[in-house]
């Protein structure tokens, strides 16, 4: 949830455009991986964000599925390191395995898994 999201939601378009113009990233996702133009109800916030969405030339599907590739890519990185210990990867103490699992990724969990990596890590 960035300004440009709560903006885009409340539907203050010029405040959108002034964040946009001050460098607000167009393609952030948040945390229920959504764009701004998502929450976006007012046809006026919808046409901004198309237009710096073309801009910017910003791949929706590549920026929606960006996390979920990320979170793969550290799992890949725990299996090869061979660690059975997972470190903190997050400011609010969550593992790379607390991650897959917020985000629905069983892939993620049964390589970890297999790896013998521990699955009740504490935070």
């Amino acid at each position: 949830w960035t300004p440009l999201h709560a903006a885009s939601q409340c539907g203050f378009t010029d405040l959108a455009r002034l964040l946009l113009e001050a460098g607000a990233d167009i393609a952030c996702v948040d945390n229920e991986g959504q764009l701004p133009i998502d929450k976006a109800e007012e046809d006026d916030m919808r046409q901004l964000l198309s237009t710096w969405m073309r801009r910017k030339a910003v791949n929706i599907e590549q920026v929606r599925t960006a996390e979920e590739r990320s979170i793969s890519d550290e799992c890949m990185r725990v299996v090869r390191s061979k660690s059975k210990v997972l470190d903190i990867v997050t400011v609010d103490g969550a593992t790379i395995l607390h991650c897959a699992a917020a985000k629905g990724l069983p892939e993620c969990i049964s390589m970890l898994s297999k790896a013998g990596v521990d699955m009740e890590p504490t935070r």
